[in-house]
């Protein structure tokens, strides 16, 4: 009785525990739409509001895209350290 009980706690753990493989995807997904909507709406838009920017400011302003897009996965259930890390502007 009391060694069936310990594979059961021991099941239950490892089930538990065991990683959600979706997590990686769902940072991937956004990376991929800023990708899709690069050329085609933010670079033009950025482009007609700032008519001057060099390579180099294009090239940053996509680094920021992205971060814009990954940051929404931060405090999700899967990510509670990168959650208690960021705290809202006020």
């Amino acid at each position: 009785m009391n060694r069936l009980r310990v594979i059961k706690i021991c099941i239950l753990v490892f089930l538990l525990g065991w990683p959600n493989p979706t997590e990686a995807y769902a940072v991937l997904t956004h990376e991929a739409i800023v990708d899709t909507a690069w050329e085609t709406n933010i670079r033009p838009l950025l482009l007609e509001r700032f008519p001057n920017a060099s390579a180099d400011d294009l090239r940053k302003a996509h680094a920021f895209v992205y971060g814009g897009a990954i940051i929404q996965r931060a405090g999700v259930p899967g990510n509670l350290w990168i959650g208690s890390q960021i705290r809202p502007a006020q």
